[in-house]
């Protein structure tokens, strides 16, 4: 019996924003346009994070760019060019993607059609009736035969077999799944090292001894050790002079702006005339800020009209607005 390998890459789909960034920058006009008609952020990230990164895995396969790879989505049923299974253009390899909530797994191998599936192990309410609609009545027969409590876990394996399948020959929507078998002739259906708490099976060409090597991947390194962002700000505080720029600012301000629990240090009292005819004076001492003061008199702000005489009496005493 032939032997057949195939590579299989876990990735965790939340991931930071330099590197959702990152990902969504090497996506071509389609996956874009994907990205966009999710319906949340957390929807949008995670298609950007999948889909970015097989395209890092597929570059570094074909020793190419990851946005210089070339990927056709026609369908080899009705020639539509944006609805068929994915294949990577003038390359000897297949590739398959499916992610599931907060996971994905990639699968690429060459010479041969290959297909993944993975499915999150919860819940799923009337799990019977839903049974029924993909297993084919000996399939149903053969599950209910399974103890309870790993019913679920068996329905998805069976489930993830046949839609492995699906995508490995991209018959899709065609189909009805009760009518796909979970081991198709002509067909290696196998499992792999799925991340927590999911259910994954791998579809290959052929009767072979399939080899599956799974490893997780990496996403990329932020440069400099540090992590991009996309706000231009952190872009420049990133730089040598943004540095030293966000270092001079936050001295100023720790000089000129206090503590807010922090209290007046000093509060001086002026006997006599006033020394100053400005309402507001302040007075900075950059080498000692604690000796730095600020005097404010409301009343010259706005002074009275006292019959034309600029807010002084008659007897020349300073008057103080009625309060």
């Amino acid at each position: 019996m032939p032997s057949q390998t195939v590579r299989v890459w876990t990735i965790d789909l939340d991931q930071p924003p330099f590197v959702v960034d990152a990902l969504r920058a090497l996506l071509d006009e389609t996956e874009t346009s994907e990205v966009a008609a999710r319906r949340d952020d957390t929807l949008r990230n995670r298609y950007a994070v999948a889909h970015g990164a097989l395209r890092m895995i597929l570059g570094a396969t074909l020793n190419v760019a990851p946005d210089a790879v070339v990927i056709e989505r026609s369908c080899l049923r009705c020639g539509d060019p944006a609805h068929g299974k994915p294949r990577v253009a003038g390359a000897a390899i297949d590739f398959s993607l499916s992610h599931a909530e907060s996971y994905a797994v990639i699968a690429v191998a060459a010479g041969t059609r290959i297909g993944i599936d993975l499915e999150v192990i919860h819940p799923r309410s009337r799990l019977d009736a839903l049974a029924q609609r993909v297993l084919s009545a000996e399939e149903h027969a053969d599950w209910l035969d399974v103890p309870s409590a790993l019913q679920l876990r068996a329905f998805l394996e069976r489930w993830t077999a046949k839609e492995a399948f699906l995508k490995a020959t991209g018959t899709g929507i065609y189909v009805q799944l009760r009518d796909v078998p979970v081991e198709p002739a002509g067909w290696t259906i196998t499992n792999f090292a799925t991340p927590p708490d999911t259910v994954g099976r791998l579809a290959v060409e052929g009767e072979a001894v399939v080899t599956v090597h799974v490893e997780a991947w990496e996403p990329p390194a932020p440069r400099n050790g540090i992590p991009e962002s996309s706000r231009p700000i952190d872009k420049f505080r990133a730089t040598a002079v943004g540095s030293v720029f966000a270092a001079g600012m936050l001295g100023l301000r720790d000089a000129l702006e206090p503590e807010k629990d922090e209290k007046v240090a000093i509060v001086q009292d002026f006997s006599g005339a006033p020394p100053f005819t400005d309402p507001i004076v302040m007075r900075l001492d950059p080498e000692h800020p604690e000796d730095s003061i600020v005097m404010v008199r409301p009343w010259l702000r706005n002074p009275p009209d006292d019959a034309g005489n600029g807010g002084r009496a008659d007897d020349g005493e300073s008057r103080q607005p009625e309060h």
